[in-house]
C-alpha cells in the first residue's frame, strides 16, 4: 500500500513510520544464533599453541651458559683495544687493570694524567666502574697499559714495557675448568 508523501520537513519521519524506510535490517541475515567454534578458528588456534610451544622448548634446549666464558673473553677483548685506541688518539696513557677478591673478578678503565694520577673511566656499554665478571670466573690480575703508540705495558705509568723480544702478554680468564687466553703482542700491541 502506498501513501502520498507530502513535502515537508519531516519527511523522513514520515516514511520510517509508514512505509517501513529502511526496508530491512541487512545484518538480520548474518545473524549468528548457533553455539561452537568454526574449523578455521581451531585450526588456528592450534597452530598458535604449536609455535609458542616450539619456542619455549628451543629455548630451553639451547641454553647460552656455555656461550658465558668465549663471550666475555670477546668483551674483555673489545674493551683492552678500546683502551689502546684511547692512548692513541689522546696521546696519554690508558690502560686496564684486572683484579679479584674472594668472590669475584673485576676490571676497569683508566687514564693517567700528565702527573701520573689515576682516573677509573667507565667503559662503553657498561653501567659503572669496575665492571664485575660473572660469578665464579677469574681473570689473572696484573694491569695492561698503552702509551701514544699504542705498544703494551705492564704497569700503569707505563714505564715496564712487556718483555722484548717478540713475546706476547697473556691475560687468563677461567670459568669452571674453562680457560682462555687473551695474547697481547710485544711492541705492536696486537691482540688477534
Amino acid at each position: 500500500m502506498r501513501f502520498w508523501i507530502p513535502a515537508y520537513a519531516g519527511m523522513t519521519d514520515f516514511l520510517r513510520k509508514y512505509q517501513g524506510y529502511p526496508p530491512h535490517n541487512p545484518m538480520r541475515y548474518f545473524r549468528k544464533d548457533n553455539k561452537g567454534f568454526t574449523l578455521l578458528e581451531i585450526i588456528i588456534v592450534l597452530l598458535l599453541v604449536c609455535i609458542i610451544g616450539a619456542v619455549i622448548l628451543i629455548s630451553g634446549v639451547y641454553s647460552t651458559s656455555g656461550d658465558d666464558l668465549p663471550s666475555q673473553t670477546e668483551v674483555i677483548k673489545g674493551h683492552l683495544r678500546y683502551a689502546q685506541t684511547r692512548a692513541m688518539n689522546t696521546n696519554t696513557i690508558w690502560g686496564i687493570k684486572f683484579f679479584m677478591s674472594k668472590e669475584k673478578s673485576y676490571y676497569y678503565l683508566f687514564q693517567l694524567d700528565e702527573s701520573n694520577n689515576e682516573t677509573s673511566v667507565v667503559l662503553p656499554g657498561e653501567e659503572a666502574s669496575p665492571v664485575v665478571l660473572l660469578e665464579g670466573m677469574v681473570v689473572s690480575a696484573g694491569t695492561v697499559s698503552f702509551d701514544s703508540w699504542g705498544k703494551p705495558y705492564t704497569d700503569a705509568a707505563a714505564q715496564t714495557a712487556q718483555a722484548e723480544g717478540g713475546g706476547w702478554r697473556d691475560v687468563s680468564v677461567s670459568l669452571g675448568g674453562d680457560t682462555q687466553t687473551i695474547s697481547i703482542r710485544n711492541n705492536t700491541g696486537f691482540i688477534p
